[in-house]
């Protein structure tokens, strides 16, 4: 009968590395989009009853000069005017924006944890 090497003790197991982004998009499936500030949305879109999808680039409308009021009133307007033939709205939220906008404050709050 073979020899058996003595077993190796476990190495202890290693986090895993998760990047700064992937935790934020992990945090961000949880929330519900319809409460997120539109300047941290990158677009939306609203998939029709009848299959059309209308997409609406919130990025190129700030980039282009209107602020953030005038972006969630055209959506609220869209909302309204689309609302009997809207299926579903899908919110894309730009991961980047919200890390910059929360992080300062995440970070300042736990600085003490240490």
């Amino acid at each position: 009968m073979p020899k058996q090497k003595p077993s190796q003790p476990r190495k202890s197991q290693k986090r895993l590395n998760i990047s700064t982004k992937d935790r934020w998009n992990k945090i961000l499936k949880e929330v519900e989009k319809e409460s997120v500030p539109v300047d941290v949305l990158q677009a939306v879109t609203f998939k029709l009853v009848d299959g059309t999808d209308v997409k609406v680039n919130i990025k190129e409308l700030i980039n282009s000069g209107y602020s953030s009021e005038e972006v969630e009133a055209f959506l609220n307007e869209k909302l309204e005017q689309l609302e009997s033939y809207i299926d579903d709205v899908d919110y894309f939220v730009n991961v980047d924006d919200v890390a910059n906008v929360i992080q300062p404050m995440t970070d300042s709050i736990l600085k003490d944890l240490k």
